[in-house]
């Protein structure tokens, strides 16, 4: 089926700063090319359904490690508030790159190790792993107070999952369109993957040809 994500706000405080915080591929200059397409991600995400925020995570299978990779509208005035006010009480927070076990709370369990899409509040998403004074910042500031994460799948392997964060839960129909959304983002992870594999086998060819 053909969905106008534009057209589908799910969060009414985010609606308004959709057009101002969607990226052009490409658009952050100096950043690795991998990260350039996972803030490509968020931010298309959150643009095209309107949630206060998205996070892309990362699963390492070999740590079973998951690390925030990419989290939308980080140069934005609430999210620059928010960790400003977090960082009050917490000096030297840094939520990028932080990285916790899969298993650190059922919610993340049921995510990253059984690949169920979990609607829960962000208390319950975050248990164990922030503070419970940034959650309740992220809830006064950011205006989140419900999460939507959806796994994210390539090759039947889980890769990271797609957190939508809204001020109230979602229907089944507006999760059904963060579902065929977070599909789109698991296509465009498997080819940064195929691109990875790739370059790695240039790389071997490389060193091989210069061996000879």
């Amino acid at each position: 089926h053909n969905i106008s994500f534009n057209t589908f706000p799910l969060d009414s405080h985010a609606g308004k700063h959709d057009n101002r915080h969607r990226l052009k591929r490409g658009t952050r200059k100096g950043a690795p090319p991998e990260m350039t397409v996972y803030q490509d991600i968020v931010e298309n995400a959150q643009a095209a359904t309107g949630a206060a925020f998205v996070l892309l995570t990362r699963l390492s299978p070999e740590t079973r490690e998951v690390t925030l990779t990419a989290w939308s509208r980080l140069g934005s005035e609430p999210v620059q508030r928010m960790l400003e006010a977090a960082r009050q009480r917490l000096p030297g927070l840094d939520p990028s790159g932080m990285a916790v076990k899969a298993d650190v709370n059922p919610c993340c369990q049921s995510i990253y190790l059984e690949g169920k899409p979990s609607s829960v509040t962000l208390e319950q998403l975050g248990e164990g792993v922030l503070e419970a004074s940034f959650l309740r910042l992220a809830s006064t500031i950011g205006h989140v107070r419900q999460t939507f994460t959806v796994p994210l799948r390539v090759w039947d392997r889980i890769e990271g999952a797609l957190s939508f964060c809204t001020t109230q839960g979602l229907s089944e129909g507006q999760r059904h369109i963060c579902e065929a959304f977070a599909r789109q983002a698991a296509l465009t992870l498997e080819n940064a993957v195929l691109c990875d594999v790739l370059l790695k086998q240039l790389d071997d060819l490389q060193l091989a040809n210069n061996e000879l």
